[in-house]
């Protein structure tokens, strides 16, 4: 396999795992490898780069590096929500290695004998199809076990395999075709997901102000989560320059914070109907297809 147009990042603490990973990579001939040492520098990079391949530590010092990854898979870091990610860990305790694939790697590898299985991982991987699922916690590589009828639960999607692209030929230009596609069906399907859940939230705002005794920590602890999430649905929104979806959001966010910060029952009507409008626009512009990645309109 040739290996010459792939890109790698490698993040350690550890530097002598970072040389060792560095000349098992050259070996195989890969053309260009970066490594770092802090979680700030491996931050940086992947703002400012388009890696195929990110070879994380599990941990940085304190830092859990799982939780860069799914900033990467939610598309809130660098361009390309679907890079290749190999995480190592010292660890081979089963909630630790949920706790790695729970944040969205594709593959994990011990700590210990990494130098000699990045090169029989990478030509493992090259040769994988790759789909992603997407709900509101969890965008990544689809692990589940199919529902008895055979369909999943959640939406999923094919994504590119950058290393499958990068060794053929007239590859690499597609590549990047492709990713862009990728990046705005998953933000789409994001969307989708938040619309579903902004529902939720809604009505168990409702539901809380109709228990006996009104359930207040549970309508504040709801309302704050609203909030949070009408910030991701106005940034994942932006582009959408011909709809009123941000103003629908910030009457949304108004709302929640009203909601938030009463102190006796509140008034949920303008809750409700902001709501209402935010999930009926959002449908309105993915037109009821949020896997195609293109709105209708905006």
């Amino acid at each position: 396999m040739d290996y010459k147009d792939v890109e790698v990042l490698i993040a350690s603490g550890l530097q002598t795992l970072r040389s060792g990973l560095y000349s098992a990579l050259k070996r195989i001939g890969v053309g260009r490898v970066i490594e770092v040492g802090t979680p700030e520098e491996a931050g940086f990079q992947i703002r400012n780069e388009n890696f195929d391949v990110i070879i994380l530590a599990s941990e940085i010092g304190e830092t859990f590096m799982g939780d860069l990854v799914g900033e990467i898979r939610h598309g809130r870091m660098g361009s390309n929500p679907c890079p290749i990610v190999i995480m190592l860990t010292n660890s081979t305790e089963a909630d630790d290695i949920r706790k790695i694939a729970g944040c969205g790697a594709d593959a994990a590898l011990l700590t210990a004998t990494a130098i000699n299985q990045i090169g029989p991982r990478f030509a493992a991987l090259a040769l994988e199809s790759r789909r992603f699922i997407v709900n509101h916690n969890y965008c990544g590589p689809d692990r589940r076990k199919k529902d008895r009828d055979g369909e999943s639960s959640s939406p999923d999607l094919a994504v590119p395999n950058p290393l499958s692209a990068k060794i053929k030929r007239g590859g690499v230009q597609q590549l990047q075709r492709d990713i862009k596609q990728a990046a705005e069906t998953l933000n789409a399907m994001k969307i989708d997901r938040l619309s579903l859940q902004l529902r939720w939230l809604v009505e168990g705002i409702l539901s809380a102000s109709k228990a006996e005794p009104m359930d207040g920590d549970k309508m504040k602890s709801q309302a704050a989560s609203l909030v949070e999430l009408c910030k991701d649905l106005e940034t994942r929104t932006k582009n959408w320059l011909a709809s009123p979806i941000t103003e629908l959001i910030g009457s949304l966010a108004t709302a929640a914070k009203e909601i938030g910060g009463a102190a006796e029952k509140p008034d949920l009507l303008p809750l409700l109907r902001a709501g209402q409008k935010v999930a009926q626009e959002v449908k309105r512009v993915l037109g009821g297809d949020a896997q195609s990645g293109r709105p209708v309109t905006g």
